[in-house]
This record gives structure tokens, sequence and C-alpha cells, in this order.
């Protein structure tokens, strides 16, 4: 089961809207047919008490796992409405009114698909690379010698699912503390025993000390930066997360002199965790957009 909690959130929004314009519809159903001059009271009991179903079905999807076919599929539920309401403006059969109205719902429900759709298409496929992974100078003495045995993260299709809650927080956290430049908090979600290895961008780390300085001397050298993380898969004590990164820099960082570029670029990172804090943390990056974007050769 695969999910993206970017997508839950605006699933969440889309029940709301739906359960009010349902509730709406019910209360109103008398005079509707008059007002949108189309069907009568029946018709707009039943849509109204379908979209509350609807409602329902989508709220509790989105307090759950979400794998890719349902979010299309919800994606599809959406644009289906569109295309409806707008064939029933243009035929010409709803009133000014009506018309007014339909449309509008249907630019707040094209809205919930762009979006959606947006989300859906970010759980992308990704296979992890751990097989035949040369080690290089310094990284075995990091401890990368010791990579995980994790089977299961290689045979993912979609990366990935499911929500769970204390992860979340601690990426939203992360997150947060990032995008502030808020060293402390930032640190504080690393255990003091803390390594990283950096496959492509070789800024490995040992020691929460040296993650501390790397941490003020990028922040330093940033005008903006934040971070997101997008899906996310939970295997025994370790996380696969798709990372993605931007920002602006203003003086050396990640490794290249300051060009006063903005870069977004994504990753992949393999966290193991320590209860609630991070303990190890092995980065995939796409590292030849990087350079692109801040003009490296």
């Amino acid at each position: 089961m695969k999910t993206n909690p970017n997508l839950q959130r605006w699933l969440a929004a889309n029940a709301l809207f739906s359960g009010a314009s349902g509730l709406a519809i019910l209360v109103t159903s008398a005079m509707l047919p008059t007002l949108l001059g189309v069907g009568g009271r029946g018709l707009y009991l039943i849509l109204g008490a379908l979209l509350c179903l609807y409602a329902g079905r989508l709220g509790w999807v989105s307090r759950r796992a979400v794998d890719r076919l349902e979010g299309r599929l919800i994606v599809v539920g959406d644009v289906i409405w569109v295309l409806g309401s707008a064939a029933l403006v243009v035929t010409g059969i709803l009133t000014l009114t009506g018309a007014v109205i339909v449309s509008l719902v249907a630019l707040v429900i094209a809205a919930f698909a762009v979006a959606q759709w947006r989300e859906v298409r970010r759980m992308v496929r990704i296979v992890v690379p751990l097989a035949g992974i040369t080690l290089g100078p310094g990284m075995a003495e990091l401890g990368a010698q010791t990579l995980p045995d994790l089977p299961l993260v290689q045979t993912l299709r979609v990366l990935p699912t499911r929500s769970v809650p204390i992860v979340d927080r601690m990426l939203e956290g992360l997150e947060q503390a990032y995008a502030a430049k808020d060293v402390d908090r930032f640190i504080s979600f690393f255990t003091g025993d803390f390594r990283q290895v950096d496959v492509h961008r070789l800024v490995h780390v040992s020691g929460s000390d040296a993650w501390r300085r790397q941490t003020v001397g990028i922040n330093a050298a940033h005008e903006d930066m934040g971070r997101r993380h997008h899906g996310r898969a939970l295997i025994g004590d370790w996380l696969v997360v798709e990372l993605e990164w931007w920002g602006t820099v203003r003086g050396e960082a990640l490794g290249h002199p300051g060009q006063d570029r903005s870069y977004r670029y994504s990753g992949l990172a393999l966290i193991q965790l320590a209860g609630d804090r991070i303990r190890r943390q092995i980065i995939y990056a796409d590292l030849a957009t990087l350079q692109e974007q801040l003009g490296v050769r």
C-alpha cells in the first residue's frame, strides 16, 4: 500500500467541499429546480445524498493509505463531474443563475482534480539501487559497508505508502526547521552518533558535531531553502523517502561555489530510525540536475 501525505490533505479538503455541497443541495432541493432550470426535487435529493456518501468515502480515504490507482480513480471522478457540468452549461438548458452556480462548483472541483493529480504523479516509480554500489574512500569508514538489507525496497513499484503518525510528525518537523534555518531544532531530530553517506554528492558526515557544522554552513550560504518529503515507506527501522530540495544559494554550499542561483532537485533517502530520531541516512541525489542549475560544468 502506498500514499502521499499531501494527497491525503487535498482529499480531506475535497471531502469537506463535497459534503458541504451535498448538504446544501439537500436543504435547498425544493427550490433548485426553479433556480437551476432543470430536474425535479427528487433528482436533487438523490444527488445531495450521493454527494454526502461520496464525501464520507473521501474523508475515510484521506485518513488512511492511498495508493496511486485509487488516487487516479478519484481524479477521474472529479474530471467526469467537471465535464458533465461543462456539458450542462454549453447546452443552454440551465438558467443564467444555474449556469453561474454550476460553473463555480466545477471550477473548484477542477482545482481539486489538478492538485490531486499533481500529488499522484509525485508517487513516482523508483527502484532503489542498493545492488552494485561501489563504496568510495571514506564511505566505509562511515559505516556504509553495512547498507541495509531491504530486499522489499527493490521490489517497490511506487514510492510508497503507509502513513505512520510518528514518522509524519518527524518529517514535518524536519521540513519546518530546515526552512526556518533553526539549527538547534533541526539537529534535535538526529542522534548523537548520527552518520550520513551521500552517494552522489559525496557529502559524508559522522557525528552530531560535524552534522551541526555542516548545517550551520549550509544555512549561512542560503538566502532561502526548503525540503519536502513526498512518498515514504517504513520497513522495520528503515525508512525509504522521496526527497525534494530547493533554495537560493548566495555562498559556497552543497560542494559547489556560490553562484547566486536558485535550484530544485530530488533524490531518495534510506533513513535508519532510533525511535523518533534519525541514526543513519544514506542519500541518492540527482547531482546532474543540481550541477546544471548551479551552472557547474
